[in-house]
């Protein structure tokens, strides 16, 4: 392979968009330890459990049970992909009741906007990931 093939294929990689086939970037919430990523799931789009903020500390017994508990947990269900930044017509699930919810989401200046209601939009309400991009303990190491 001639070097002009060498660059134009680092060329191509680096201005590749960096949602073409499946999303791979990291959001989670401010509060919490767990970070998330958009993944294919079959014909649609999840919001998955990914792993948990790298604290660099020794964790505890309870603590790596409950991260393998929540490990690879979908939060956000059959998405359909609308445009490389837009998601609709998805189920969130609220973790710790069960209770399930309307959902659409949105990146938007990087971080990912999950709008959640219940039949009507409008009627709904906006929570804001932040981008995560320090080191993350993924859900494969547990």
């Amino acid at each position: 392979m001639n070097r002009f093939s060498i660059l134009t294929l680092l060329l191509s990689c680096l201005t590749a968009p960096a949602f073409a086939e499946e999303p791979k970037d990291y959001w989670s919430t401010e509060d919490d330890s767990t970070v998330f990523a958009i993944e294919s799931c079959g014909d649609s789009y999840c919001v998955n459990v990914v792993g948990f903020k790298d604290t660099g500390g020794e964790a505890s017994g309870d603590d790596i049970a409950n991260a393998k508990a929540a490990c690879d947990l979908s939060i956000i269900s059959r998405l359909t992909k609308n445009s490389e930044t837009q998601f609709t017509g998805g189920t969130l699930t609220d973790p710790e009741s069960g209770k399930q919810y309307d959902a659409n989401i949105e990146i938007i200046s990087g971080d990912l906007h999950v709008r959640a209601f219940e039949s009507v939009p409008a009627f709904g309400v906006t929570l804001i990931w932040p981008a995560y991009n320090d080191p993350v303990s993924r859900c494969s190491a547990f």
